[in-house]
């Protein structure tokens, strides 16, 4: 009969452990899947064991590239779970690790969303329309994208995020035409998603000619 010839722990991943087969490394789980699958030397390999192994160790893989991709920078759950699924991993595997994850809370869409708009922000004023579509962008469901960007705009001031802007922009523009800075200066706000009467405010807190609004 086939059992459990050894279990332990994986050198230098002390989370993990191996379980040997007829003195053969099988898979690598957690600890809590030893514990939930009740496993011990000796015990009967069976297949419906062997599936129930190598499913918590396909689960084990998934949540270590998952978290490795956080590692390198902040992601959605779409992110993610794209990310993931490009990689091969079945869909139902994904999403059960994603929402292991955010129970957990190691994935937070929510906050996620709130620190892109406020990364956002930081280099330049942002319409709602602009904030929402990057939000789209990074995988987050257009409910949230809209209720994010509705919580984070609704605690500031469009038309001075403009004229701040506009102004910093003013500085770096050394001899250029007042007409022309305002152009720019209009073109650049009007791209970044600002409402035209803020762009007119902006233009004219700076003395620059607001006649012709960006088209």
């Amino acid at each position: 009969m086939t059992t459990i010839t050894a279990i332990s722990p994986v050198a230098g991943k002390p989370h993990l452990i191996s379980v040997r087969v007829a003195g053969r490394v099988v898979a690598r789980v957690r600890a809590t899947d030893v514990r939930t699958l009740g496993l011990s030397v000796g015990q009967p390999w069976t297949e419906r064991l062997d599936a129930s192994v190598r499913d918590a160790a396909t689960r084990q893989r998934v949540r270590g590239e998952a978290l490795g991709l956080l590692a390198r920078r902040a992601r959605s759950r779409g992110e993610l779970a794209e990310r993931l699924a490009a990689r091969g991993h079945e869909t139902d595997t994904v999403d059960g690790i994603l929402d292991e994850m955010e129970s957990s809370g190691l994935l937070d869409d929510h906050a996620y969303a709130r620190a892109c708009v406020e990364d956002l922000l930081g280099r330049g004023p942002a319409g709602r329309a602009l904030v929402v579509e990057r939000l789209t962008r990074r995988r987050l469901a257009p409910a949230l994208a809209e209720r994010v960007a509705d919580e984070v705009l609704s605690a500031r001031r469009e038309a001075d995020d403009a004229v701040a802007w506009a102004r910093r922009r003013l500085r770096a523009m050394h001899g250029v035409p007042p007409e022309i800075a305002a152009r720019r200066i209009a073109t650049g706000l009007a791209r970044r998603g600002v409402d035209e009467d803020a762009i007119r405010g902006a233009l004219a807190d700076l003395d620059l000619p607001s006649e012709h609004p960006p088209v």
